[in-house]
């Protein structure tokens, strides 16, 4: 890496820092590290509640597990949970499959009943991502923790553990739609990293659990469980809805995980980089920081990435 490279990558990762970010980590495709940077009072050993970053790790989970199991993504939630595991009337309720629920096309509430038809309208859905952490444990008879580690999180030297999610004042656990805890994927900017370095070399694009196009997906920003930074149009997750790629500066290439508030996994196949931030969890669904952090990030590091490996930013 060039001397003029690192000054962008300080200067980049100075943004994440100011921000409330606690680390910047970028590893290349054959691991080595190319910046590292932490807040001061954090360092490897830091490991946080990654927000809804966690809904591209449970996507891959889902992904080994419909492999493994030789299902289908038209394979129906109902066909596993069996019936009455939504609010939905079981006509409505046998329809939504597990690319549904993935691809947050379900069309239920956060409380699990019936909003839009299964297959047509796309709405942020914590509660369908909850479900299919449901669907993982039936499918495997054991809990989240141990079917993570046994299908990715060994092969990958990850430390993450699934705990309780604590609400934001930390007095409290937060509950799912019916009741039960819902569980935060707890991890380092390491772990987040090694992830983003196993799909450089298995998935050139934004993994696909389903086979919709991009034209085709009621919100081109998201794709079974990833954010495309070229998506455009792109709706957020308090579900408003920009004409403009979702992070215009990145690479057109480039796809992430993205938890409210700083945690990132940022693949950039093109360039051969991946790249973890860590940072606090917040509740904001707008997510301000895309704005505010994500693309002021990138327009300062690319000429130094351009320059440092000569690929087609």
């Amino acid at each position: 890496m060039t001397h003029y490279a690192e000054q962008n990558w300080a200067a980049a990762s100075d943004l994440v820092l100011r921000a409330g970010g606690y680390a910047v980590v970028v590893v290349n495709r054959d691991g080595a590290t190319v910046w590292v940077r932490y807040a001061s009072g954090f360092d490897p050993a830091t490991a946080v509640d990654i927000a809804s970053a966690q809904k591209s790790v449970v996507a891959m989970l889902l992904a080994r597990s419909v492999h493994r199991h030789r299902l289908t993504n038209d394979t129906a939630i109902s066909d596993i949970l069996g019936p009455g595991w939504s609010r939905a009337p079981r006509h409505i309720e046998r329809d939504i499959t597990l690319a549904h629920l993935l691809g947050m096309t379900g069309g239920l509430t956060e409380t699990l009943e019936p909003a839009a038809p299964p297959g047509h309208t796309w709405a942020y859905s914590n509660a369908g991502i909850h479900m299919l952490k449901h669907v993982l444990t039936t499918l495997h008879g054991t809990d989240l923790d141990t079917l993570s580690h046994e299908l990715l999180f060994a092969e990958l030297g990850l430390g993450a553990r699934w705990l309780p999610r604590r609400t934001l004042d930390g007095g409290g656990i937060v509950t799912g739609p019916l009741g039960e805890p819902v569980y935060a994927l707890v991890a380092s900017a390491d772990d987040l990293v090694h992830i983003g370095r196993h799909l450089l070399a298995t998935s050139p694009h934004a993994p696909v659990f389903g086979d919709a196009s991009s034209a085709t997906r009621p919100n081109p920003a998201w794709r079974d469980g990833w954010w495309l930074a070229c998506g455009r149009p792109h709706q957020l997750p308090d579900n408003t809805r920009h004409d403009r790629p979702l992070v215009d500066s990145a690479p057109a290439d480039a796809y992430l995980a993205i938890g409210a508030g700083l945690n990132r996994i940022y693949v950039l196949p093109g360039s051969g980089l991946a790249m973890a931030w860590l940072g606090p969890r917040t509740g904001n669904l707008a997510m301000p920081e895309l704005a505010a952090v994500d693309k002021p990030f990138f327009a300062t590091i690319k000429n130094g990435v351009r320059h440092a490996t000569a690929d087609s930013w």
